[in-house]
């Protein structure tokens, strides 16, 4: 990266480059959500169910993880990382309160299956070495 680059990011606080769109870019269909950015803010922009256009700070309320990697499912957008459903407050997620039934949506499924597996297995013991 040349010094008249290096300069840009320091000054913007992001690289204009780094392939993340311009949240006035992005076109995303219902039931869709994608990465990207407002300023040097990155967002995550999705179309609810309903047909409402999201854009909220892709950073899940839980653990950090980006809301963006996650999906939609109805009014709700659920993180793929620990399957919280969240639900949009101003520019921001928070967690959904309510459970939801299931959709029969496989993601879900396999997500609440390796949950459930991993809830009725007890971890291996360690094995002493003599």
């Amino acid at each position: 990266m040349g010094t008249a680059s290096a300069q840009l990011v320091y000054e913007l606080g992001y690289d204009p480059d780094d392939g993340v769109p311009d949240v006035g870019d992005v076109e995303v269909d219902v039931g869709e959500m994608v990465r990207a950015r407002d300023g040097g803010v990155e967002v995550a922009v999705a179309r609810l169910g309903s047909g409402k256009l999201v854009v909220v700070v892709d950073e899940c309320p839980h653990d950090g993880g980006r809301i963006s990697d996650g999906f939609v499912e109805g009014e709700r957008l659920v993180c793929a990382r620990h399957n919280w459903e969240l639900e949009v407050t101003g520019n921001r997620c928070t967690r959904a309160t309510a459970p939801r039934p299931p959709t029969g949506d496989p993601r879900r499924e396999v997500s609440s299956a390796l949950r459930t597996r991993a809830e009725l297995d007890p971890p291996p013991r360690a094995c002493k070495l003599r």
